[in-house]
This record gives C-alpha cells, sequence and structure tokens, in this order.
C-alpha cells in the first residue's frame, strides 16, 4: 500500500464518518472486509424451518423448534418421531389404531327400500341399513340378537323364547318360533318382547306398567303392550290408551 492510500485510511477512519463509507474505501483499497462482513450477515439470515421434535411415542415430548433448513433432513433421519412443521399434539412415531372393517362407516349415499339390500343381518329403517332392535324388525323366523337378525337355532335355548316374533312363540321341542297354536284365540305382545298365547285374559284394575317384573303383581303378572285376535287379525291395547297394562292371562283350551 503506498503511502497516500494509508493517508486515506488513516483520515476516513480517525473521523466520524458512518460505517459504510469506511467499509467502501476498504473495498476500494482491496482489503477484502465488505465480503466478508457480508458473508456473516448471510449466514446469520440463514432461512430456518419449523420442525416438531419428539424423544418418544408420547405427545408430551414433543416440542416446536427452529431449525436450519440444511440440518432439517439430517434431524428427520436421526430422530423418526420428528415431523416438519408445528407440532399437532401427536409424536410422529406414535402407534395409530388399525382401522377394521367393522370401523368402517357405510355409504352415505346408499338409500335401502328393504331389507334385502342390507347384509350382514341389518334391517332397513328410514331407507338406512341399520341395527335392529326387536324381532319384528327382522323377515320370516329371524330374530334380533345383539343388533342382528338371525336363525334361531335347533334345540331350546336362550335365543329363540327370548326373541321370537310379535304372535309367535318358541317351541321347546325344536327351538324354533311358531305361531300360537291353532285353540289360542288371541297373541300378547310383553313389553319384554316375548309372546304370550291365550285363550283369554282378565285386565282387573287396569294397573298401568312398564315391564312385568317391576310393575305387575303376582295375579297378573304381564305387563302387555297390545294383544292381536288371531280370528279376526285386529290388535288393541289392553283398557285403551295405548298404554301397557299388567294383565291375566288364561291357558289355551
Amino acid at each position: 500500500m503506498d503511502s497516500s492510500r494509508f493517508d486515506a485510511l488513516t483520515k476516513t477512519l480517525t473521523t466520524r464518518q458512518p460505517r459504510r463509507a469506511a467499509f467502501t474505501l476498504l473495498a476500494a483499497l482491496g482489503l477484502g472486509l465488505v465480503s466478508s462482513e457480508t458473508g456473516a450477515a448471510k449466514k446469520n439470515g440463514e432461512k430456518k424451518v419449523r420442525v416438531c421434535t419428539c424423544s418418544g411415542a408420547d405427545a408430551s415430548t414433543c416440542t416446536t423448534q427452529k431449525k436450519a433448513k440444511d440440518t432439517v433432513k439430517k434431524l428427520l433421519r436421526r430422530n423418526p418421531c420428528a415431523y416438519k412443521g408445528r407440532c399437532i399434539g401427536v409424536s410422529g412415531c406414535a402407534t395409530l389404531t388399525p382401522v377394521t372393517p367393522d370401523l368402517v362407516a357405510p355409504n352415505p349415499g346408499f338409500q335401502c327400500t328393504n331389507n334385502n339390500d342390507c347384509t350382514g343381518g341389518l334391517v332397513c329403517i328410514g331407507q338406512t341399513c341399520q341395527a335392529c332392535t326387536e324381532s319384528r324388525q327382522c323377515g320370516g323366523t329371524q330374530v334380533c340378537l345383539n343388533g342382528t337378525c338371525q336363525n334361531p337355532g335347533l334345540g331350546p335355548g336362550s335365543v329363540c323364547p327370548a326373541l321370537c316374533p310379535a304372535c309367535q312363540v318358541c317351541n321347546p321341542a325344536t327351538g324354533q318360533c311358531e305361531v300360537c297354536p291353532a285353540n289360542c284365540r288371541y297373541c300378547f305382545s310383553v313389553t319384554d318382547r316375548t309372546t304370550v298365547c291365550g285363550d283369554f285374559f282378565d285386565s282387573g284394575p287396569c294397573r298401568p306398567c312398564t315391564t312385568s317384573a317391576d310393575d305387575c303383581p303376582t295375579d297378573f303378572p304381564h305387563c302387555v303392550g297390545n294383544f292381536t285376535e288371531l280370528d279376526t287379525n285386529q290388535s288393541s291395547a289392553p283398557c285403551g290408551g295405548g298404554i301397557a297394562r299388567c294383565l291375566a292371562i288364561g291357558p289355551c283350551a
């Protein structure tokens, strides 16, 4: 550096001129300080990316951090529980519950017209296939068990006696649901969804009820919602009014 250039540098640095003027002069003198300053600024202002880092499958171990863009790929390779972006309340290596066929929602656009359009023992209610709630929703001699319509098996058991369709009773010899015998005048639909066949009945004081076990006395033991006269196939409510009543039912002659 010659003496004239050195004198100019000394004069600039000893005065209170802005740093930009000083660096401009240094650049002109070929000292290269401006390029190093610019490089440092570029490094300090390097773009960072949000990453959710987790130390395990528990979401409580996750924190959102900002990492240099060129280190994110390395972080994701080393930490299988980490993922790009803000933490969303789950770990990147959390175990997901597999979806089973039973959990798959039915086609929302499908509309059934009868039970034949439904599968798996479901019944058509309101143009949608649904689980049954009572045996009368099932066709033929099927009974409703655990939400599906099923054929009662041979031999006496818990399915047939309790869940036969209305006006059908279980034949204990075969375990099959059958209509009331020909010598019966009435079939009575009890509130527990069973059927009692009888030749006559006594309503007594027309006592309202919800269940036979809780509301009916021993002399009127059946809580009946309605009864059907088999000769005419006409149904009526005991004592009228559409309310279940406690009845005494006489056996078929």
